[in-house]
């Protein structure tokens, strides 16, 4: 049995270091770290995962963006809120929810509660309880606000500045020369997604 908090464990991609093809540097002058990391987690790296051949794309350096809550421990003693209420409320706040279906007039409609928001406003919103019909809100006891994820794990730099670096590997018995071809195509689409300052440079390393 593995130890209490230790997730299952899952089958990672079939590659080596032997299939490492390509290496992409990602710099940019006016946007920030955090801004490249998350351009490279959620739009860059999906995209070339996409591609046939690649078995996994690997990111370091940058900042990790996270949302943080920032509890204020004299505020909670005051409005009588204990961390457990906190932390149960937190884990709920931005789900998702089923509302079933609604037929009506020979059509079927699918209801749903879009409840998720990554505007720190709304969750600092959220209401943590109510008492005495005074609804409190995380606001009310914390501050919440987008910071970098800590520890900082990994650094990486592209001819001396500081960068965001995916490290490419492709899959057994794929050919080096057509997947080199595909990536190259998939980065010329991905570079109108980007921003005008940012600069993706796939120069690092090519096997």
């Amino acid at each position: 049995a593995l130890p209490p908090g230790v997730g299952s464990p899952t089958l990672g991609p079939q590659s080596s270091i032997l299939g490492e093809l390509m290496i992409i540097g990602l710099t940019s002058d006016k946007t920030s770290l955090q801004e490249l990391r998350t351009l490279a987690d959620r739009t860059i790296r999906p995209r070339l995962l996409s591609t046939g051949g690649v078995a996994q794309v690997s990111v370091l350096g940058g900042e990790i963006k996270e949302y943080q809550i920032l509890l204020n421990p004299e505020k909670m003693k005051h409005y009588g809120i204990s961390l457990d209420e906190v932390v149960d409320v937190v884990r709920g706040m931005n789900r998702n929810a089923s509302g079933g279906v609604l037929y009506e007039y020979g059509n079927e409609y699918i209801i749903r509660g879009i409840l998720s928001t990554n505007k720190v406003a709304e969750l600092g919103k959220t209401v943590v309880k109510t008492v005495s019909g005074v609804p409190l809100l995380l606001d009310n006891v914390a501050e919440v606000k987008v910071g970098n994820k800590a520890p900082k794990l990994g650094t990486a730099s592209n001819n001396g500045k500081a960068a965001i670096l995916m490290t490419i590997t492709k899959q057994p018995a794929v050919s080096t020369l057509e997947l080199t071809e595909r990536l190259d195509q998939s980065i010329a689409e991905l570079h109108e997604l980007l921003p005008a300052d940012v600069h993706l440079s796939t120069d690092v390393f090519r096997q």
